[in-house]
């Protein structure tokens, strides 16, 4: 039980972080595992330890009339994706949730929820994320397989593609942010390599959070607007001063 009240509170955590991410003008397109090179180079520019990649897919799927209806979606899931579908789905706060966990190796670990709201919506979710640096390879091979059997659905891939790690510490309180994580050697690697022009910030004591469009994630329909595809944050831990940044395209769904 408490496991499914733990998973539940992260579902709902992440629902809001996505909301969040939408209302700053992130619009869903397709991405591809070249996302995932462009921004490595940034990050691994920076980030000293600590390194994780999390991709993730978000996207509607078929709707549902009851509890044997959303059991019957859940099993296409499970023999679409050649994974073991629990016997009953978890209930709580309205919703209905199906999880499903991937054999997880040492370097990376994986998991899919389908989601049914009380209004017959449902939502697939599918994340992997590293464990270990050596877990990117690993990470890229899964991307190519999940965007496979999500086409098998009819269902094109929508990748998030996220990488956190730390970049040092610091116990001034007065340091300004440009002088922490978001240097201007990291500022200048953003214009030069990725082509991004900020659109937005927000700041508080600890954390800072940048949105920018970078013309290296635009689709060819989309290459004339200028709509946010990458998010940059770094959060300072208030008692030892560790910060942690978080890259992301085409935003930040995940806590900083």
């Amino acid at each position: 039980m408490r496991a499914a009240i733990g998973w539940t509170f992260l579902l709902l955590i992440t629902l809001v972080l996505t909301l969040e991410a939408a209302a700053q003008g992130w619009t869903s397109h397709p991405h591809t595992d070249g996302d995932l090179q462009l921004l490595l180079p940034l990050a691994e520019s920076v980030i000293v330890s600590d390194q994780k990649v999390t991709m993730k897919h978000t996207s509607a799927y078929h709707p549902y009339h009851d509890e044997s209806d959303f059991r019957q979606t859940a099993q296409l899931i499970s023999t679409t994706f050649k994974l073991t579908a629990p016997v009953d789905p978890i209930q709580k706060q309205d919703l209905l949730l199906y999880r499903f966990t991937l054999n997880d190796t040492d370097t990376t670990q994986a998991t899919l929820l389908l989601i049914g709201f009380p209004d017959g919506r449902t939502q697939l979710s599918l994340t992997a994320e590293t464990v270990q640096a050596s877990g990117i390879s690993r990470l890229q091979n899964l991307q190519q397989q999940w965007t496979t059997q999500l086409q098998s659905l009819g269902l094109q891939s929508n990748w998030n593609v996220m990488i956190q790690g730390n970049v040092g510490k610091d116990t001034n309180e007065s340091t300004t942010f440009q002088q922490l994580g978001i240097t201007p050697f990291l500022q200048l690697r953003l214009t030069e390599s990725l082509h991004a022009q900020e659109l937005a910030r927000y700041e508080d004591t600890n954390s800072l959070s940048i949105s920018y469009h970078s013309a290296n994630f635009d689709e060819p329909a989309d290459e004339n607007t200028k709509k946010m595809n990458l998010q940059l944050a770094v959060h300072r831990d208030s008692i030892n001063g560790q910060q942690r940044i978080t890259i992301a395209t085409p935003a930040i769904s995940i806590a900083y």
